[in-house]
């Protein structure tokens, strides 16, 4: 059995697979298996793939009987791998060469970690390259995804243990958002601060073709998360609670009153519920706080007498090293309704 299996989904890439597969094969971290599943090409996708099976005896091929969908063919990828450890990468982004070695060599000396990812660098179409990474130390990472997928999905390698979970092929395509979440109820997440993988944006891309269907698919994993808690969102609350995490909030009195109010509430479920490790979620809510507060502060007075009642303030705001920090940063020169809460933190502490 060998050490990795590497996951690759494949569907009308005939462009770009070629060089993902020989990102894999040109690993430095050799004891691994490629496992590629086509699902049902109609260009040449399946014949490229066929030719680098012949060079290598590394590459397994499967072929679904035709176009099953994401959800159905990444699943079949989890029933045929055969690794101690689990990794995907999609047909049309490219592995740096020490991406395995890297991720192996973190999972052998963390046996706590059950799912890791890593930082990505986008490139392709009208793009300057980027990276993107969303590092945290676990139980804040777990917090984090309540708010966000914080995985590229290119990018993760996980136990061969949680295989079981499967995608839920009633979430695309935001199911692998959901598998994380899923993955994250049972073991600890880690995202490693180093670029494992070029992730390749073009216009056939499924976050670009389906967008709406994208959001719908996260808003119902945000309310599955809630739920753990023993909150029952409304629709209103989960677009309030989506443009939080987003940092799109409309910037008018009530709104940012509301987006307040939410806060509080997912502390209080939380402080009910013990969920989320508590110091781990308090500064998760801070994190937050923090943006909406500063579209906040813009209202002065009307802002601070809002504030002052609120045991929010007490309980998460004032109690957190992070936020004390910020507080305590700012100048003298800073608007009225700063240095009114600023005077407030003093008196409480």
């Amino acid at each position: 059995m060998n050490k990795v299996s590497v996951m690759m989904p494949a569907y009308n890439v005939e462009k770009y697979i070629g060089q993902a597969i020989e990102s894999i094969l040109n690993q430095s971290f050799q004891d691994f298996e490629l496992l590629i599943v086509d699902d049902g090409s109609t260009d040449k996708t399946y014949e490229l793939m066929q030719v680098y099976a012949q060079k290598s005896d590394k590459i397994r091929l499967l072929q679904n009987d035709q176009n099953r969908g994401l959800s159905y063919t990444r699943n079949r990828l989890l029933e045929e791998a055969q690794g101690e450890y689990l990794a995907i990468l999609d047909s049309d982004d490219i592995a740096l060469p020490d991406r395995l070695q890297k991720q192996v060599d973190f999972l052998d000396k963390n046996p706590n970690i059950g799912l890791l990812g890593g930082a990505v660098e986008y490139f392709g179409e009208q793009i300057v390259a980027k990276r993107m990474n969303v590092f945290l130390p676990p139980s804040l990472l777990a917090c984090r995804l309540l708010f966000q997928n914080v995985f590229s999905q290119s990018s993760v390698m996980f136990r061969a243990d949680l295989k079981k979970l499967k995608y839920d092929p009633t979430k695309p395509p935001a199911e692998d958002y959901h598998l994380w979440v899923r993955m994250s109820w049972q073991k600890e997440i880690f995202n490693l601060d180093e670029i494992l993988v070029r992730y390749r944006i073009h216009g056939q891309n499924i976050s670009t073709l389906k967008r709406e269907i994208l959001l719908k698919s996260v808003r119902t994993t945000y309310l599955e998360q809630l739920e753990r808690i023993e909150i029952s969102a409304s629709e209103k609350e989960i677009a309030l609670h989506e443009s939080i995490s987003k940092r799109a909030l409309e910037s008018d009195f009530e709104t940012l009153k509301e987006a307040i109010l939410w806060i509080e509430k997912l502390w209080q479920a939380n402080r009910t519920n013990l969920v989320y490790e508590k110091e781990a979620f308090r500064n998760e809510l801070c994190y937050h706080l923090n943006y909406v507060l500063s579209l906040f502060h813009t209202y002065g007075n009307k802002a601070y007498f809002f504030l002052k009642e609120k045991q929010i303030l007490k309980e998460i705001i004032l109690t957190t090293t992070y936020f004390k920090f910020l507080l305590l940063s700012k100048s003298k020169e800073e608007n009225s309704a700063w240095q009114q809460i600023f005077q407030l933190y003093n008196r409480v502490r």
